[in-house]
């Protein structure tokens, strides 16, 4: 009898959260505006940051006791790309062409900048100093260039940067940790690392990584500055201006879309709930507000919604090419661009080299389905849907 009752109860989970997800599939491209074109977008974060320089690094700081979102699989996997990491995953993405005869292509949402630590040692925690990806990339891995394999990427059309911040790091919050020695910063810190988690009395930011996430009009007045400096280096990096932007963590509200556009950014990226920052929550009283793809802002910016995953380092128990394809299916059905969120971590394997060959079987699964189950499909870089939107669909329905 136990055992019918606990199986009634797991069924009934089971149904619900079936239910809820269904539901939130549809809900999500139930508004705004609509085509008939079967257009699909890659969108991938957090290029050129730092996460984890190595295995044994990662062993040493658990020792230590300090604290990781082990669930999300990033601390464990992520790493800066390495060449060889961007060759494979080129090499799957020209593998496919759409109607048009275009490659499949990854919207590279980068930073172009990573923390000093030896500058911020030097000033005892108390100044913030960044060396530009360059340098990053020139000390992990000497023998080659990363950047240029980023260039090769955008000139055969399958790797196409644009905006995601200066750096992927809440700095200000980062530097009080630093110099009250909080939630095992220096640890981290001496290890080059700073993707810890916090467990801060009176402070309800849940993230280090979380750049966008303040509290105070000074701590707003650096972010304005981050970005301003961040989208000029961005330019002399790749040679052409970002007119799409991702915030860290999707965490991001009015003051942020101001520097935007103030940036020259007309498209927002992000997913169906945006989290405002802790300023705004405070003075509207409100968490966020849900998004629609094609919605309008006030500053007349457009958002591009991430409908559909590919995420098999993060869901590890999904079937995620099953599962992306399915929510293809319900974006095309409802008349929108399939927006993929695709994180770095999946394509990366220099901690993990198992993780990257597998993702990427994975992801040619995805693609040669991709093309053979939607004859007219299009690949597009997010800020093309974003001219299209911008034009209201014209051509497109």
């Amino acid at each position: 009898m136990e055992r019918n009752v606990e199986f009634g109860v797991f069924r009934s989970s089971l149904m619900y959260n079936l239910t809820k997800k269904i539901i939130r599939n549809n809900l999500i491209n139930a508004f705004g505006s609509r085509t008939k074109r079967q257009i699909v977008a890659f969108e991938s974060d957090d290029w050129g940051s730092i996460r984890m320089p190595s295995i044994v690094i990662l062993n040493q700081l658990i020792a230590k006791k300090i604290d990781f979102d082990f669930d999300l699989g990033f601390d464990t996997i992520d790493t800066i790309e390495s060449p060889s990491d961007l060759e494979h995953l080129y090499e799957i993405l020209g593998s496919v062409r759409d109607k048009n005869n275009n490659a499949a292509v990854l919207t590279a949402n980068c930073v172009v900048a990573n923390p000093d630590f030896k500058k911020i040692k030097d000033s005892n925690y108390s100044e913030y100093h960044y060396e530009l990806i360059t340098e990053t990339m020139a000390r992990y891995y000497p023998q080659s260039n990363p950047l240029m394999l980023w260039k090769q990427g955008i000139d055969h059309g399958v790797f196409y940067p644009q905006f995601h911040g200066r750096e992927h790091l809440n700095v200000q919050l980062w530097l009080n940790l630093l110099h009250n020695d909080l939630c095992g910063s220096r640890e981290a810190f001496c290890r080059t690392v700073f993707s810890q988690l916090m467990r801060i009395p009176n402070d309800s930011r849940e993230h280090v990584l979380s750049a966008y996430d303040y509290r105070d009009e000074s701590e707003q007045r650096f972010i304005k500055n981050s970005i301003n400096e961040g989208m000029r280096l961005f330019e002399n990096l790749v040679g052409y201006r970002s007119t799409s932007a991702i915030a860290p963590c999707y965490v991001w509200d009015d003051f942020i879309e101001q520097c935007y556009l103030d940036e020259g950014i007309k498209y927002i990226q992000g997913g169906f709930f945006q989290h405002y920052s802790t300023y705004q929550k405070k003075q509207t009283n409100k968490k966020g507000k849900y998004r629609f793809c094609g919605e309008k802002n006030k500053l007349g910016q457009y958002a591009l919604v991430r409908n559909c995953h590919f995420e098999p380092s993060i869901y590890l128990n999904k079937d995620s090419v099953d599962e992306c394809l399915n929510q293809i299916k319900i974006a095309f059905r409802w008349g929108k661009p399939a927006i993929i969120s695709t994180h770095r971590l999946n394509f990366i394997g220099a901690l993990n080299e198992k993780n990257r060959a597998d993702n990427l079987k994975k992801l040619q699964t995805l693609l040669n389905q991709i093309v053979r189950q939607w004859s007219e499909v299009e690949f597009m870089t997010s800020d093309n849907v974003g001219n299209l939107l911008k034009e209201g669909y014209e051509g497109l329905s």
